[in-house]
């Protein structure tokens, strides 16, 4: 089964919500719920299209929340630090399979041919 679109779209959702949370969002707290429903669904998908390490991540990540069970929204500069791995990691998954395909094996048309004979 072919996931690649549906890895598209996941990471489409990850940079939508990013910018209209630091770039868009006019208000400065953003609210713990909201916060807590985007990793879960970060969670949830990547498991189900074998991001493991992404899958693992947000996992962490609402543990975490859960854990401090603080009652306050988030501050923007707090909500960024907080979910900087995340960022990170979900860019790297995105243009891992590009770079692969920029490196594309070096032929040498004129190299010396050796031949092994059994």
């Amino acid at each position: 089964m072919e996931l690649k679109k549906y890895k598209v779209l996941l990471f489409e959702k990850i940079k939508t919500q990013i910018t209209d949370w630091f770039e868009n969002n006019l208000s400065q707290k953003i609210k713990k719920e909201e916060v807590y429903r985007f990793l879960h669904s970060i969670k949830g998908t990547a498991g189900t299209l074998q991001l493991t390490g992404l899958h693992q991540l947000a996992d962490n990540l609402i543990l975490d929340i859960e854990d401090k069970d603080e009652k306050e929204d988030w501050d923007k500069e707090a909500l960024r630090n907080y979910l900087f791995d995340l960022i990170e990691m979900s860019y790297e998954y995105e243009h891992f399979e590009s770079t692969l395909k920029q490196q594309a094996p070096i032929r040498v048309e004129n190299a010396p041919l050796v031949q092994l004979m059994n």
